[in-house]
């Protein structure tokens, strides 16, 4: 956890083949690891970033690593994600984004780019859908990347996909088609296991894209995210 008070100390003590770091900004349940100024984060109380955390992220884009900001984008509890093809929601990840970029990171992972595949899927509405769930992912990604644009930002921007769905090329309930997805993002990351790596890296091949692993140690060759 780069962003602790030791964060220095925790750069100091990484591999020496280590050349990128990866940093949660935003996880899973909505909160937001740094001091956003976005208001719809501040009020629905998801800001748990402060000055410490704020110094550390400059203290980490200013090193020589290669730096990832991570944002879980729509798998939100505190920003109403059972909606997100409104267009308060969407302006909401955008913002968060285009903030995130605005800290200098190298490159910007979006995780959970998806609609929700499990759980209480009653609370989604889908009567007042005016497209389908492909098409408003992929009119995020392009008000994204719109948004970076009109911002400056020179950075990579990339998603992360669930190994099954990279698998299988598309899952229903989240709105992912990878041929769609494809290509909108610089990378695309697969959370694999160790037995998953060969089957995903050849059906990865099937698209225009940089592949990335998701890995809990390192492989053999090529580029990978270890996540502890």
């Amino acid at each position: 956890d780069a962003l602790g008070s030791d964060w220095q100390a925790a750069l100091d003590g990484l591999d020496k083949n280590v050349n990128a770091v990866a940093v949660e900004l935003k996880d899973a349940s909505g909160k937001i690891h740094y001091g956003s100024k976005v208001q719809g984060a501040i009020d629905c109380g998801a800001v748990a970033g402060n000055s410490t955390s704020d110094t550390a992220i400059q203290g980490l884009v200013d090193s020589d690593y290669y730096t990832i900001g991570r944002i879980s984008t729509l798998h939100d509890s505190l920003y109403a994600y059972e909606h997100m093809t409104d267009a308060a929601v969407c302006q909401y990840v955008t913002d968060i984004v285009t903030e995130c970029a605005q800290m200098g990171f190298d490159e910007l992972l979006l995780d959970d780019f998806h609609y929700p595949r499990e759980g209480r899927m009653s609370r989604i509405k889908t009567d007042e859908r005016t497209m389908t769930q492909q098409e408003a992912l992929a009119l995020l990604a392009d008000d994204i990347h719109t948004a970076l644009e009109q911002a400056g930002y020179k950075g990579k921007l990339s998603v992360s996909v669930d190994a099954d769905i990279a698998l299988a090329g598309s899952e229903a309930n989240s709105g992912i088609v990878m041929s769609e997805l494809t290509e909108k993002f610089d990378r695309v990351y697969v959370k694999v296991t160790a037995d998953q790596l060969e089957s995903v890296t050849e059906a990865m091949k099937a698209y225009d894209v940089e592949f990335v692993p998701i890995v809990t140690e390192a492989t053999d060759s090529g580029s990978y995210l270890i996540e502890k």
